[in-house]
């Protein structure tokens, strides 16, 4: 949970957000997807920057089978 200050936790993004993701890449393929980030919530640490977090974007990829670049 993040603090009252709105930082760090692990419910920045809803846990159900990546799952509806997921399935909307499947169905709209041509349309741009966006993660939403809890309101008011901040990231703390640059946790994007390390090799766990490339390594989970990867599995993220592979599993959703996504093939095209989408940036």
């Amino acid at each position: 949970m993040p603090t009252e200050e709105g930082f760090g936790g692990d419910e920045l993004v809803p846990a159900h957000h990546p799952g509806l993701m997921i399935d909307a890449m499947q169905n709209n393929p041509d349309k741009i997807i966006s993660l939403s980030m809890n309101p008011g919530a901040k990231h703390v640490t640059d946790w994007w920057n390390g090799e766990e977090s490339q390594e989970t974007v990867i599995r993220f990829l592979n599993r959703t089978e996504l093939r095209q670049p989408i940036f």
